[in-house]
């Protein structure tokens, strides 16, 4: 479907997002050094990182790269939308960043634990550091090679750790947290985010495509967003909630999709 979107429009949406958040920018990530870096740690299992993935930090957008931002503007704006909920919430929230990265970043509190308890041993927690590092180039887009090297480098941590520090080794159990358990905050934060995509897909279109929400499904359950739900019926069935919700709300009042709402208004951009 064609729309009247385009780079200009890009354009003006990052300066309408910028008047209610002056920090709010677009950068990209083939042009940032730390983004570069999570790309080569992150390759083995999640290869799209650098080409297909658009990720927020603080108020920053980083899109793959201009080029991708550029070629389909329809797609930018509603990623734009979507990324714009976060940093909304990471603006109303404090704790908006541990609750998102819950439970997994539970691990650091055990590895602080065994590093102040094992004392001139700590060096051994670089072992799943070198492991990860190593794993990512190494397995060079293989996600069976990356995982076997790294958890080589955790079971040396481990048989090390007790050999060398007996009892002490008993609080490296808490690297349990590493495991892709639910995270109740981060699928409550995505589906405000997905509210907004699906909000935007609806009102430039005028309708969801029925699979649709099927995708949107996967990034719940898959591993893209590390498994952050195990409820599959659940996230089914609150999609289809926000879908019915969507279709009766053509101009919703609440923050912040309001402010989108009534950027697309000003721009006729609905249909």
């Amino acid at each position: 479907m064609v729309t009247k979107i385009t780079a200009e429009t890009l354009d003006l949406f990052v300066e309408h997002l910028r008047r209610e958040n002056p920090e709010f920018k677009v950068e990209f990530k083939n042009e940032s050094w730390s983004q570069r870096l999570l790309g080569v740690l992150t390759r083995s299992f999640c290869p799209e990182y650098m080409t297909q993935f658009t990720t927020t930090v603080g108020s920053t957008v980083y899109f793959p790269s201009e080029s991708n931002y550029l070629k389909d503007p329809e797609g930018s704006l509603i990623v734009l939308a979507h990324e714009f909920v976060h940093v909304c919430d990471a603006q109303r929230d404090r704790f908006f960043k541990l609750k998102y990265l819950m439970p997994q970043v539970l691990v650091i509190i055990p590895l602080l634990a065994y590093g102040i308890l094992a004392g001139s041993h700590a060096w051994i927690l670089l072992l799943p550091v070198i492991a990860l590092y190593s794993g990512s180039i190494l397995g060079n887009g293989s996600r069976a090679i990356f995982l076997s090297i790294f958890l080589v480098g955790v079971a040396a941590l481990l048989g090390l750790a007790l050999i060398l520090t007996g009892w002490r080794s008993l609080t490296l159990l808490g690297m349990l947290a590493l495991i892709p358990w639910p995270a109740y905050w981060r699928v409550e934060y995505e589906l405000r985010g997905y509210a907004m995509t699906l909000a935007v897909v609806r009102w430039i279109f005028g309708s969801v495509p029925d699979d649709f929400n099927r995708s949107i499904v996967g990034q719940f359950v898959g591993f893209n967003y590390y498994r952050m739900s195990w409820d599959r019926q659940y996230i089914e069935k609150t999609l289809e909630a926000i879908s019915r919700k969507v279709d009766h709300d053509a101009s919703p009042a609440n923050y912040p999709y309001s402010v989108v709402d009534h950027f697309l208004s000003e721009h006729s951009l609905k249909k």
